[in-house]
């Protein structure tokens, strides 16, 4: 009985850290070689609370030509009901060709309620982009590097072009998707969580875990989510909590709680002489009468065998009578031979 409600509370105490941990928000983190993000067949559908999608490894290795383009198309959807998604360029390096001006590597958004695509190359930084007076006091995004989708459909375009890159040219992107909702209805619970990018502007809210992360989400003048920008030209610091890392921390702290409260236990079990501690471990169902009685059986056949050893031992039988043996020469022939 005690036993079964240890481990209840242990099967309790392991749900409420797993609960805990899966209740923070976490960063998908893809990039364009992953094929849950990018695949040649069919259009990629990715609903979440946030996602930051990067170049991948081989991109910066392109030295030679590929036999062809790397095209990428995929789609961000909102988690929030009713709710939208922002998109901001953390920071970005693709070409352009000097000579025509079009974009050779861009990044393009669109969705159904915007006509035109916006397409994206050069050098961008969310921190340059957003640290400027552009729409300064306005609630409206900042455009470059930048997009707001209210129907919650963000389609987006990653395109690589396979003409090698030339010497020293170096070409890399980190996007930020970040779902958002109304919150102006206080008495809401399933907005409870979120926090306007702008101060007493709650039509576009995100998670109040996605502020002071070290990650631009608002795409509004001053870097709201992160209280300020920097004038730099820098590429953002990786998230304070990766997925990666909140598995990896999830997992010691699980094991150093469950590993305290098993310690805790052996000490408990053992000041109280519970379990293997208790005196009657070996025949937890013998009263005290029946130890007696068993002790008293053991000394009655522990004395029935000492009395055993000490009786005399049987007579050894009789030594065999010697048995008759013919006569010996020299009584048969007293003188001798003749």
């Amino acid at each position: 009985m005690f036993s079964s409600a240890v481990i209840t509370l242990i099967l309790i105490i392991s749900l409420f850290i797993v609960v805990s941990e899966q209740s923070r928000p976490d960063y998908k983190i893809l990039n364009i070689e992953d094929p849950k993000l990018c695949s040649p067949i069919t259009k990629r559908k990715i609903r979440t609370d946030g996602l930051i999608v990067k170049e991948g490894r081989s991109i910066n290795k392109h030295s030679i030509t590929w036999t062809a383009n790397n095209h990428c198309n995929f789609e961000v959807q909102s988690s929030y009901r009713g709710g939208g998604i922002l998109a901001v360029i953390q920071h970005l390096n693709l070409r352009r060709n000097s000579t025509t001006g079009e974009c050779i590597d861009y990044v393009e958004f669109s969705s159904r309620e915007v006509m035109l695509p916006y397409r994206y190359c050069d050098i961008i930084s969310a921190d340059v982009a957003m640290g400027t007076t552009e729409n300064a006091t306005s609630h409206l995004p900042i455009l470059r590097g930048s997009y707001m989708n209210s129907d919650g459909e963000l389609n987006t375009v990653i395109h690589i072009s396979k003409i090698p890159l030339s010497y020293e040219e170096h070409t890399g992107f980190e996007i930020v998707f970040t779902s958002y909702a109304d919150c102006s209805d206080k008495e809401d619970r399933r907005t409870s969580n979120l926090k306007p990018c702008i101060e007493k502007f709650d039509k576009v809210c995100i998670n109040k875990e996605y502020f002071s992360d070290g990650v631009v989400n608002c795409p509004f003048y001053g870097c709201t989510d992160e209280l300020s920008c920097s004038t730099e030209l820098k590429e953002p610091v990786e998230p304070r909590w990766s997925a990666e890392s909140k598995v990896i921390i999830g997992s010691i702290s699980s094991i150093f709680v469950l590993f305290t409260f098993f310690i805790l236990c052996l000490w408990v079990f053992k000041k109280h002489k519970l379990l293997c501690w208790a005196e009657d471990f070996a025949h937890p169902c013998e009263t005290t009468s029946n130890r007696n009685s068993r002790v008293m059986e053991l000394s009655e056949q522990t004395g029935a065998r000492l009395a055993r050893s000490t009786d005399p031992q049987p007579n050894a039988p009789p030594a065999e009578e010697e048995k008759d043996l013919p006569p010996s020469y020299d009584s048969l022939f007293p003188d001798g031979p003749g």
